[in-house]
């Protein structure tokens, strides 16, 4: 979670008026939240303030009762941080406004007074906003995105109803799955919509996966079918599980087993790059030569993803787990093992690949409630954001095909 800090113009602007600066000096923009001295900027600034009537500008006096006004209204409503942030952005245009009243004023004494009033307003929202972030963290999962993806989740719900598929795994399948366009390609060959909503997590393993599925979502609202996509790295038990031992170690875990966490999609400003169908979509276009400008090719036997190779152990358990947790409740499991650039597939590699792939079947085949997607292992350059991670346009053409392949 990202904690407010309070926006260097506010702090300008206190220092300036505790201090006897005059704001004349001091250039705000309160769109970006930035302060600036530059004396010969002081006339823009003055006429941001009246904005709402340029051809007769309200006097700043009259232009500060209107701020704080505002102020006082978004402070009846304010819920979340970035509520807050505003409420305090009023509540400073507002004391600028003031501080800019004329000492032939008469209301000019009125105006000091009320600047320091209306400071003390911006400082007092401030402390919300933080305290709303302190709030948000109480339940956090150990990751910005765990956290987003069951507020996304939540919202879904309350708004449409269950989704009737999820997509789950680690950050191939977050970028590596466009559900938008698993939609789209269903109706265009004359299915019905279906809703699917993506859960990718960065750095997700079987384990995540798993302990996402049976523990965290709630259990009477899990969706009819789940697509697990990824790779090798998320069923590798020879390498730490960091990203588990987070999640077991966090407040909101910690909360859930205790039996009191309670999720409010609102406790999550919305503000990343995570579309509302869950899907992170990366513009970037992998080239050979460029991407290892900088960097040196990292052969197989030196990849973490693939040290002391096993799809066995921790990761094998718990593919085991949710194997058995589906089969109970009924849940369709669609198995998507995602593909990679022709050049990241050395023999090691390669190995790997295969083993992997010759697990998937296996369990396709052990399991009537279990499908595996028949992909091409590899795809064009062009598809990729990095050697093993799709972009958007690789996205979907990999969502296109499942669509293809899907069976209702």
């Amino acid at each position: 979670m990202l904690k407010p800090t309070v926006p260097a113009f506010l702090i300008s602007l206190v220092l300036s008026v505790l201090s006897g600066v005059p704001l004349d000096s001091l250039t705000l923009d309160l769109t970006r939240g930035n302060a600036r001295t530059a004396t010969d900027r002081v006339a823009t600034d003055r006429a941001a303030l009246t904005q709402a009537n340029p051809a007769n500008p309200a006097p700043a006096y009259d232009q500060g009762i209107q701020a704080a006004h505002t102020a006082w209204q978004a402070t009846g409503t304010a819920k979340v941080s970035r509520d807050w942030q505003a409420v305090a952005q009023w509540w400073a245009r507002a004391a600028y406004a003031m501080q800019s009243v004329p000492t032939d004023d008469p209301r000019w004494i009125l105006a000091q007074k009320k600047t320091r009033e209306y400071l003390a307003g911006a400082a007092y929202a401030f402390e919300r906003a933080e305290a709303s972030a302190s709030d948000r963290v109480a339940w956090t999962f150990g990751s910005d995105v765990i956290d987003e993806k069951l507020a996304l989740y939540t919202a879904h719900v309350a708004a449409e109803g269950v989704p009737e598929i999820a997509i789950v795994g680690s950050s191939r399948a977050l970028q590596g799955i466009d559900p938008t366009a698993l939609q789209q390609e269903l109706e265009q060959r004359g299915q019905r919509s279906v809703r699917s909503l993506n859960l990718g997590i960065n750095g997700a393993t079987a384990q995540v996966v798993d302990r996402f599925v049976r523990e965290v979502l709630p259990s009477d609202q899990l969706p009819r079918r789940i697509i697990w996509a990824d790779g090798v790295r998320a069923f590798n038990s020879g390498r730490p599980d960091r990203t588990d031992s987070s999640l077991r170690e966090s407040p909101g875990y910690r909360a859930l087993k205790r039996g009191d966490l309670t999720i409010q999609p609102n406790d999550i400003d919305g503000s990343s790059a995570i579309r509302a169908d869950g899907f992170l979509a990366i513009e970037t276009r992998f080239q050979f030569d460029r991407y290892y400008r900088d960097r040196s090719p990292v052969a197989g036997q030196y990849d973490g993803d693939y040290a002391n190779f096993s799809l066995a152990g921790e990761q094998g358990e718990a593919t085991q787990r949710l194997l058995d947790f589906t089969q109970a409740q009924g849940i369709e499991l669609i198995l998507v093992p995602l593909p990679l650039t022709t050049g990241y597939l050395d023999p090691i590699r390669m190995a790997g690949e295969r083993e992997f792939r010759q697990l998937l079947a296996r369990l396709a085949q052990q399991y009537r409630h279990v499908t595996l997607m028949d992909l091409d292992p590899t795809l064009p350059d062009r598809y990729f954001q990095d050697p093993s991670h799709l972009n958007r346009y690789g996205a979907v053409e990999v969502s296109r095909e499942i669509a293809r392949q899907l069976r209702f």
